[in-house]
């Protein structure tokens, strides 16, 4: 019902309207033509003009005609295939009745942007950067590029330079399918779809258990990581691997005193993305066979401390065990012990901890044995002057040094155990013998010696005697205040023991003197000197009167034997005779008279009684 009612009024309004402009028209009615915005080249544009019943339009354009849809002849005909040939004005006239209309558009045919190749740089590995590029994009100044499609935050604007769109820290959600389109002026290119790609990216990540060793610390490395294909493994110990989840062992360092941290790498990859971890494999269980001793050197029965700072894991047990290395041993952690023989010991410290390793070690010690000293002599007592022997003896192990001091400003050192020495003053010395140890104490020993005086003797100087003159007595003249300690034996013909003889003839006299075992001596010499008279000047001058030099009262004894040398003052000898009857020396040599001055004269004469003298002095030769 409501339906009909439309239609009915519909048609009213029509024949109305025709009828009120069929009596109005004046050929003046307005006609207007408008072409359809934007207008892009490669596009149609849609041209219209004011509608009139029962008119007919035809449109033109002057030099090019375009391809119209459905026709020229059309009040709305589409320019098919726009060209920027086809800007201009375009006329179209109406026709209606006897009235022509006519009405122009003018036509910018605005060029439509292309996009071309979309490239993506990438692909990339997540966390990267990429971009996409359009290499062959043709967009004139003022048009932009834009982008949309599955990417968070789309759509988005190219940047004109270049034409390229950034995407920073690419993540796996980035990819997928994306449009690209140009406009330019109301112009849209044609859609451009991509597919953005993003590698398959990695996470490297692992765990790892250790078992702790000995000799090696095993650690087992479970890979956790995601979309590798390969890995590599830096153990943190100058070694490498490839193994997906590889058993690994760590040498034990010797000594093992402390904590140990390898840093364990793992590089995980495939054939375009590569992520690595690092992660600190910590490896402490050390242990250390560590003591001191309070002295490295002792002397033997002395007490010395074992102090150990030997070292495990914390929080564990330690087992000790020492070995003195004198059939001794002991389990307590510090000890104390007695080394009652001398020697060169390595006392050993052995240590065990809660995995059964073991460490030990050892210290040199020097026990020294205790040292003695001590000395004998070959006689008890001595006099001053002769020599008495000391035999010493001492442990010389150890020995830095050994000295005598025998008290009367005289000192041996060195290590010979005998001494000769001889006193030169009465008294009692005592001899102190000592010995230096490098360890043990230091010793000495003392003993007395006595050096008793020796009896002093002297019978006089040198002295003369003329034969059948008044005998000489000889005695000790220092024996006048203990006469009776002395003994005496004499030389003489009769080895008289008296404390005084007579001497009555030249010769040479000796006494021996003992006082409490100590002997001593003196000697003297008596000269014949009555008959000696030898000149001391001659005058070799022809005159009969000492013309000759010759000791005649030395030859008018009965001699055996006699020589007689003259000598100048350079040492020459100018005469030499043993004839005891001859005239002497003339002043002579080589039958030449020699110069006045003085001269000098050796004689050795031995008489019958087998006493033997020797004369020597000067003669002066004057003329």
């Amino acid at each position: 019902m409501k339906k009909a009612f439309y239609l009915l009024a519909t048609t009213a309004i029509v024949l109305c309207y025709t009828s009120v402009h069929a009596q109005i028209d004046t050929c003046n009615l307005p006609f207007v033509a408008t072409v359809s915005n934007p207008v892009c080249s490669g596009k149609d544009a849609q041209l219209s003009v004011t509608l009139y019943p029962n008119t007919t339009y035809t449109w033109s354009k002057p030099g090019v005609n375009p391809v119209y849809s459905p026709s020229v002849n059309n009040r709305t005909p589409s320019i098919l295939n726009l060209t920027a040939a086809h800007s201009g004005t375009y006329t179209v006239v109406g026709t209606r009745g006897v009235c022509n209309y006519q009405a122009t558009v003018n036509v910018t045919v605005n060029p439509t942007p292309s996009v071309g190749n979309v490239l993506q740089t990438g692909p990339v590995c997540p966390g990267e950067n990429d971009s996409i590029n359009l290499p062959n994009v043709n967009v004139p100044l003022g048009g932009n590029v834009i982008a949309f499609g599955s990417f968070p935050g789309s759509p988005v604007v190219f940047n004109p330079n270049g034409y390229f769109l950034a995407k920073n820290n690419v993540m796996p959600a980035d990819a997928g399918t994306y449009f690209v389109y140009a406009v330019n002026n109301g112009c849209f290119s044609d859609t451009v779809a991509f597919d953005f790609k993003v590698h398959q990216g990695v996470t490297a990540d692992f765990d790892f258990d250790l078992t702790e060793g000995c000799n090696e610390d095993k650690v087992v490395f479970t890979n956790t990581s995601t979309g590798q294909t390969k890995n590599s493994w830096n153990f943190g110990d100058n070694t490498n691997g490839t193994d997906w989840s590889p058993i690994h062992s760590y040498v034990v360092p010797k000594p093992n005193n402390a904590s140990r941290t390898y840093a364990v790498k793992l590089v995980a990859s495939n054939a375009f993305c590569a992520d690595s971890i690092t992660q600190n494999v910590i490896i402490n269980h050390p242990i250390t066979s560590v003591f001191t001793i309070d002295d490295d050197s002792i002397c033997e029965g002395t007490e010395i401390t074992f102090t150990n700072s030997s070292v495990v894991k914390p929080g564990t047990g330690i087992n000790v065990q020492w070995d003195f290395k004198d059939g001794n041993t002991d389990n307590t952690y510090d000890t104390k012990h007695v080394f009652d023989k001398p020697g060169i010991y390595h006392p050993e410290l052995t240590v065990t901890d809660f995995l059964g390793c073991v460490e030990k070690q050892t210290v040199e010690l020097v026990v020294d044995p205790n040292g003695y000293i001590s000395f004998v002599t070959d006689k008890d007592e001595v006099c001053v002057g002769d020599g008495i022997t000391l035999n010493g003896d001492y442990n010389d192990w150890g020995v830095l040094s050994v000295n005598w001091d025998l008290k009367d400003g005289a000192d041996v050192n060195g290590t010979d155990k005998e001494v000769f020495h001889s006193y030169l003053n009465e008294g009692i010395y005592t001899v102190s013998y000592s010995v230096d140890y490098r360890i043990c104490p230091d010793l000495n020993f003392e003993k007395d010696i006595t050096v008793k005086p020796l009896p002093e003797v002297f019978i006089g100087n040198d002295t003369t005697i003329c034969p059948n003159s008044t005998p000489i007595r000889l005695r000790n003249i220092l024996d006048a205040n203990n006469p009776s300690a002395i003994t005496y034996k004499w030389n003489n013909i009769t080895r008289d023991v008296a404390d005084n003889i007579t001497v009555r003839s030249p010769g040479i006299y000796a006494v021996t003197a003992e006082m409490d075992g100590c002997v001593a001596s003196d000697s003297l010499k008596v000269s014949r000197s009555c008959y000696i008279n030898i000149p001391n000047a001659f005058t070799p001058n022809g005159d009969g009167r000492g013309d000759y030099f010759l000791p005649h009262q030395i030859l008018s004894r009965n001699v055996n034997k006699f020589e007689m040398n003259i000598f100048n003052r350079w040492g020459e000898r100018v005469f030499a005779t043993n004839n005891v009857d001859g005239r002497g020396w003339d002043g002579k040599y080589g039958g030449e008279n020699q110069p006045v001055g003085v001269y000098i004269y050796t004689i050795s004469v031995e008489f019958e009684n087998g006493v033997y003298e020797k004369y020597k002095g000067n003669v002066s030769l004057l003329r």
